[in-house]
Formats: C-alpha cells, sequence, structure tokens
C-alpha cells in the first residue's frame, strides 16, 4: 500500500508526467472509473494483505512506493522493452539494472535482461543450455518444481538429485548422476521455495571443473542476499562467494527485490560462449532505430513491460545495491527476524523445526505433538488469522514421515518481521493452547 505521504504528491506528479507529452492533442476516454473502480476495491477485500508485516506466510512482500508509482507513471506511456524504438527510455533503465545486478554478483558487461516472472527466466536459462549442447537438466528434489516442467517443455531429461535433511542438494549423489554424462546443465537453487536452503555452490563448482557441464544457478529467492554474503553462515557464504561461476543466474526483483509481482531476471556470465548466436532471428517489423540497443534480439519473450523496468530502476536508486546501504539493512533485519524466530521455536516445548538451521530468512516447524497434528495445525493457521496473523502451511519429510499439510512456514521476508516476532511466537503459543483447551474440553 501506499504511504499517505506518497499519496499526498501523487497527483502532482501524474500531472507532471502528462505535461510532458502537452504538445499533443488531448483526447478523452469515456469509461465510468469511479463506480468500477469502486466495485473493483470491494472485491480486492478477498485478499490476505500480503503487504503487511503481520503477513510471515508465502514470499509475498511489499511492492516499494517508488516502484508502485514508477511503475504507474510508464505504464501511463506504455512502452515496450521489446526494440528500442518501442521504449528508448525505459530500455536504458532496463540495460542499467541488469549491469547494476551483475556488478553485485561481479560481474562487468553482464547480458541479461528481465523477464515476466523466474518460471520464464529459468527456462530461457534452460533454453540456452540445451542450445549450446545440454540434453539432461540435474536439479536438488528441493528445485523448483517449474525446472520439470521447462524440462519437458524443452524435450530434455530432469534428473533429480536426493538433498540432505536441510534441504541442500548431496553432492555426492550429484557426482554419482554426473560420471558418464556429458551434455548436462546443473541447476543449484540458492533459496529453496520450501525451506530457502542453499545449495553447496562452492562443492558444485569443483565438480563443474572435472565434469564440464552447464551450471545454472537459479537464485530466484536467494540471489539479493549476494550483498550480506559475510553476515551468513559460512557454508552459505561460500556458495555466495562461488555465485559468479555460475553460467546464468535468474533472480527476481519481484521477490526480495521490492517489486510487484511479475518482475524476474536473467543474467549471463559475459563468458557465456555464442549466446548471440543462440538467439539469431529475424523480424521484419522492429528493430529500426539502431541508436540503443533492442532487447528483443536477445530475449526469448518478445514484447515485454517497459514499465517493469521503470518500477525496478526507481527503486534502485534509493535502495542501491550496495553491501552496506539501506537494502542491505533489510535483508540482515530479515535474516535476522528468521535468526531469532527459530531460537524461539528451538527452545519451545510446543513446537519444533524441521530444520537444524535455516539459510536464509524462511522457518518451517511443526507442533510437536503428532496426535491429529493435521487437524490442529489446521485450526492453528485459521485462529491466527482472526488474531491478525497470517501463516502459510507446507507439507514434507521430517524424521522419515511424510507430514500432509502439518508444516507451518513463515517467510521473513519484510524487514519490519523483526519488531513482531516474539509477538507472534507468544500468539502461537497462546492460540494452540487454546486450541488443546477446546479439544479435551470436546
Amino acid at each position: 500500500m501506499l504511504c499517505d505521504k506518497t499519496i499526498s504528491i501523487l497527483v502532482k506528479l501524474i500531472s507532471k508526467n502528462k505535461e510532458n507529452f502537452g504538445y499533443l492533442p488531448k483526447f478523452d476516454r469515456e469509461e465510468d472509473i469511479q463506480v468500477i473502480i469502486e466495485s473493483l476495491i470491494e472485491r480486492l477485500q478477498d485478499n490476505d494483505p500480503y503487504f503487511h508485516p503481520h503477513y510471515v506466510g508465502h514470499m509475498s512482500s511489499y511492492a516499494s512506493d517508488l516502484s508502485l508509482v514508477g511503475y504507474l507513471m510508464a505504464s501511463q506511456i506504455n512502452p515496450n522493452n521489446h526494440s528500442y524504438e518501442g521504449g528508448r527510455a525505459t530500455t536504458n533503465m532496463e540495460v542499467e539494472c541488469i549491469n547494476k545486478m551483475g556488478s553485485m554478483i561481479g560481474w562487468k558487461n553482464t547480458k541479461g535482461h528481465l523477464t515476466s516472472s523466474g518460471t520464464i527466466a529459468n527456462l530461457e536459462s534452460l533454453w540456452l543450455a540445451r542450445e549450446s549442447g545440454a540434453t539432461a537438466v540435474i536439479v536438488s528434489t528441493q528445485g523448483h518444481y517449474s525446472h520439470k516442467r521447462n524440462s519437458s517443455i524443452l524435450g530434455m531429461e530432469c534428473i533429480h538429485v536426493p538433498t540432505d535433511k536441510n534441504g541442500k542438494m548431496r553432492i555426492n549423489c550429484l557426482e554419482e548422476v554426473l560420471i558418464g554424462r556429458e551434455k548436462a546443465v546443473v541447476v543449484a537453487t540458492l533459496g529453496t521455495t520450501l525451506l530457502g536452503a542453499v545449495d553447496p555452490l562452492d562443492e558444485i563448482v569443483s565438480l563443474k571443473v572435472k565434469y564440464n557441464f552447464i551450471l545454472h544457478t537459479d537464485a530466484a529467492y536467494g540471489g539479493y542476499f549476494k550483498l550480506i554474503e559475510d553476515s551468513l553462515s559460512p557454508s552459505v557464504m561460500r556458495s555466495f562467494l562461488s555465485l559468479a561461476k555460475s553460467d546464468s543466474i535468474v533472480i527476481d526483483p519481484h521477490k526480495k527485490g521490492l517489486q510487484p509481482f511479475g518482475c524476474g531476471s536473467i543474467l549471463i556470465n559475459p563468458a557465456y560462449k555464442n549466446i548471440s548466436d543462440k538467439y539469431q532471428h529475424e523480424s521484419p517489423y522492429t528493430y529500426f532505430d539502431k541508436t540503443g540497443i533492442s532487447l528483443g534480439k536477445e530475449t526469448l519473450e518478445c514484447s515485454r513491460s517497459g514499465a517493469s523496468a521503470a518500477a525496478l530502476w526507481a527503486t534502485m536508486q534509493f535502495y542501491t545495491l550496495e553491501k552496506e546501504g539501506v537494502f542491505s539493512s533489510k535483508l540482515k533485519n530479515s535474516k535476522l527476524a528468521a535468526d531469532k524466530f527459530a531460537q524461539m521455536v528451538h527452545r519451545s516445548e510446543f513446537f519444533e523445526c524441521i530444520s537444524d538451521h535455516y539459510d536464509l530468512d524462511i522457518v518451517v516447524f511443526k507442533i510437536s505433538n503428532n496426535v491429529e497434528i493435521k487437524k490442529k495445525t489446521l485450526c492453528l493457521f485459521e485462529a491466527m488469522k482472526t488474531k491478525g496473523y497470517f501463516l502459510a502451511l507446507a507439507s514434507g519429510t521430517y524424521k522419515n514421515t511424510y507430514f500432509d499439510n502439518s508444516f507451518i512456514r513463515c517467510t521473513f521476508m519484510k524487514s519490519e518481521h523483526v519488531d513482531i516476532i516474539a509477538q507472534l511466537y507468544l500468539t502461537l503459543e497462546t492460540t494452540l493452547a487454546e486450541i488443546e483447551t477446546i479439544e479435551i474440553d470436546q
């Protein structure tokens, strides 16, 4: 939600944006704005408050005011970043953003672009690998489910590698798969969806030297944690220090980057060979403006929103990608919130963590007593909503037992979460006690 200060200057900003094109004849559209938008607002109430710090469920954060206003300003012009003539200003903004994200990784002259989602960015990365000779995709069992789907679309074999109890790819199992296999792309995950686990990328890079596979890193969720790698555990830090060894990387600005949904990115190592050849195509109706870069020459998607680039660019002017800055402080707060909350759960007699430790800012736990655990977990989930806290349910295996929708998952991706964890945990404990009291009475 926009803050009051932003709302107070919004009309003036919109007017200024309109004045830039004041040399054109005016035209109006006859649309019943108030009635329909009021109806829309009414319907939007049927949502959880994903933007609020009391929402600690899925990977849904708030979009910064800069991103929302930036998107609104650019979307009124409606640029298309496929070709330079379709969106000169926003194309230049997108190139700036990609270069800054590449610099965060440790690359210069980074290739890549924004995408509509992490799934599409991963699809493009696997497509590049296929066009470079890979016939199989190797990913952990905790890797995102879209990798299997994308492999199917591309006609590639998908091989899943087991993970350890903390959700990380088992390196010995990966090597067993690689032996005798010449053409493969290995997908390392930095921030799995369930646990936020970080695969041992440094060890995977060591195997790359031996087995010569293509390395794609799916850092859709965890990529920005590169900025605070020094604050992470030694093993996780080593993974982030190895990130630049990837051939391609996916990072979703619409997750940790304070963007509205619809903004993913693919970053391509400048050393990746013959990239331009993979995208070679003819377009008789675009790419006429040679004064700038037409990003569509090297993208899998054609039409792409220039407004998304404007929103990200505006955000990155304030939330800069620096190791010591406002944005990195937000990341540190998220990690701190998760660590403190996990400590509370570890000390609890009512709940237990399903992992020994958590790499990023996601904590998954369960009710300690397994008796009717699924029923009690659902009751707790719903009861917490009535007290203003919104969690997520998850399924998985813990101590060799599969639990169906019996895990509680908290994603502390908002920096403000650090201020609510004590009250959140206390509310969880008291609410569980209320539920168990009701069951005893019945």
